[in-house]
């Protein structure tokens, strides 16, 4: 069967994703666009063989991260590598799991490490904040990005060398972190 001409589907339910690297971008709590087609009443997301991104909505959202998965609005996924949240505020909460990147764009943003690795954190030109909450947390670079954004750490076995808080390249453990005014 071939389709043509497709601009939406309602009641999408599952997804799976193709053996490319894909970007799915939320347009709401529940729909998404992929290959420029409207997908709505999505449930679930499961990412195909690629390096594959979720892009947050332009809207608050709360993301849960986990080596099962996750979950941003009424979507859960799976097999999902980067996530990239909208221009308002975003939460990423990350619970366990390996994840390649998170990306701010924007809002003033808060990331949660509880758990799991993440190879970089990247915030966008909100006020944002980062919390390494956890030993079992990894992140090999945290950078701010542009307004005034804070680093809290409630480890205390870890070491921080800061060689210049804004502009250097500090240390807080293994992991890097640059652009943090507090």
């Amino acid at each position: 069967i071939e389709f043509t001409n497709v601009d939406s589907i309602a009641n999408t339910g599952t997804l799976s994703g193709p053996s490319i690297d894909t970007d799915y971008s939320l347009t709401s709590a529940s729909s998404l666009l992929l290959a420029d087609i409207d997908f709505q009443g999505v449930s679930s997301v499961i990412g195909g063989a690629g390096e594959d991104r979720i892009v947050g909505a332009n809207l608050e959202a709360e993301w849960t991260l986990s080596d099962t998965g996750g979950q941003v609005g009424d979507i859960e996924f799976s097999a999902i590598e980067r996530f990239s949240g909208g221009s308002a505020r975003d939460v990423f909460n990350v619970r366990s799991g390996s994840f390649l990147e998170i990306l701010g764009n924007g809002g003033d943003d808060t990331v949660n490490l509880d758990g799991g690795s993440v190879i970089g954190v990247y915030l966008g030109s909100g006020s944002d904040s980062i919390f390494l909450n956890s030993e079992l947390s990894v992140a090999t670079i945290l950078d701010g990005g542009d307004g005034v954004d804070s680093l809290t750490s409630s480890l205390s076995s870890q070491t921080w060398t800061i060689n210049s808080p804004v502009t250097g390249i500090n240390q807080l453990g293994s992991t890097q972190f640059t652009k943090f005014e507090n």
